[in-house]
């Protein structure tokens, strides 16, 4: 694991491809079910191990980490021993309020739509005075209400949970992107900016991080901003390191795929193609987020190796100190763009076709292994 600075890939299950299975290709945004067996999630991330472990990769974030469909917890610590095997890191996405909470899928106590269905009560409520609760399994349309002390409680029982039943090394939390609640209590803290709460991150993210490094100090912890840096700024809400803990980890969104491009006024938009000054570390503890290699994004065969070449050099010019990108495919182009990174970071003044010289030359070990 690199000291200096995170290289780390961002996935959700159901859309990783790296075992050779013929399977169908999963397009979906957010949370759906998995549609592959327990074998085939296990093999699909030992695969993504084995390959980034050679370039100096970090870590994997996983969304849908667990689920009874692949295994549950027994898989969940396979994955972790795997992991520890190749001195990388296997982090859990979190859902706080949303997303499922600690256990995406199945019938387990910290599965957001479990706890909000024997607890109606505690759902938040839309701007029409209804609870949000949705009828799927793995409860990703469902939300809590974050004003609620017994939902507080809820999420810091699950990460205690988490933690005695998986050797997890990381956990990145996420709030939802899909509304937030409109109760009284809710309504009259600041910071609601449609369809986020940057008021929720600032609130409840300390209180879960401490929990968690009062259990275990190794766990990373990552919060994840929902904008760029110079979004949040304008926000009057950049002063992050005065409520995040000094071991957290905070991720921005750098620029978005090919599905972003046409969005220039939202805040995903691109930092990289708009260079501004204010563009600076907030934390002292920051990641970019590019969101590249992603059938969800439409940019999945896009070979991005000068965009990543520019990424990375912003981030060593900001003091920004890991950059994290899709990571749920292995097709040649996605394979390329893993390479790229990692070649910059140990060549940061190399051109382009230094790059592809490099990525040639590792074509070549492969054919040599094979032979």
């Amino acid at each position: 694991m690199s000291d200096d600075f995170l290289k780390l890939l961002y996935t959700w299950d159901y859309r990783m491809r790296w075992a050779p299975i013929i399977r169908p290709v999963e397009r979906g945004m957010g949370g759906r079910p998995y549609p592959y067996s327990a074998s085939t999630f296990l093999e699909d991330y030992q695969s993504a191990l084995a390959y980034l472990s050679r370039f100096g990769y970090d870590g994997i974030v996983i969304w849908g980490f667990l689920r009874d469909s692949h295994g549950g917890i027994q898989a969940a610590r396979e994955l972790c021993r795997q992991a520890d095997n190749y001195g990388m890191r296997i982090i859990a996405g979190v859902g706080v309020n949303c997303y499922g909470g600690i256990y995406w899928e199945g019938e387990n106590e910290y599965n957001l739509q479990n706890w909000v269905q024997r607890h109606p009560e505690l759902a938040a409520i839309d701007q029409d005075g209804k609870p949000i609760i949705k009828q799927s399994s793995d409860g990703g349309g469902s939300m809590l209400c974050p004003s609620r002390p017994e939902n507080l409680q809820w999420h810091l029982d699950g990460l205690s949970y988490l933690l005695e039943e998986i050797p997890i090394h990381g956990i990145l939390y996420e709030t939802g992107d899909y509304g937030i609640c409109s109760c009284p209590d809710c309504k009259n803290r600041s910071g609601h900016v449609q369809p986020y709460s940057y008021a929720d991150l600032v609130d409840i993210l300390p209180t879960l991080m401490t929990h968690v490094y009062s259990l275990r100090k190794d766990v990373m912890q990552i919060g994840l901003s929902y904008g760029t840096i110079p979004y949040y700024l304008s926000l009057g809400l950049g002063a992050v390191e005065k409520y995040l803990p000094k071991y957290a980890w905070y991720v921005w969104g750098f620029e978005g795929g090919a599905g972003w491009q046409a969005y220039e006024q939202d805040p995903w938009r691109s930092v990289i193609r708009e260079p501004n000054d204010e563009v600076r570390p907030v934390t002292g503890r920051d990641i970019a987020f590019l969101s590249y290699n992603c059938y969800a994004g439409f940019d999945d065969g896009l070979i991005s190796i000068e965009r990543i070449r520019t990424a990375y050099r912003m981030c060593r010019e900001k003091g920004i100190r890991g950059l994290m990108m899709m990571g749920e495919l292995a097709e040649p182009s996605n394979l390329i763009n893993y390479l790229s990174l990692d070649f910059f970071y140990r060549n940061p003044e190399a051109d382009i076709w230094d790059c592809l010289d490099f990525v040639l030359a590792q074509k070549n070990k492969g054919r040599n292994r094979k032979n």
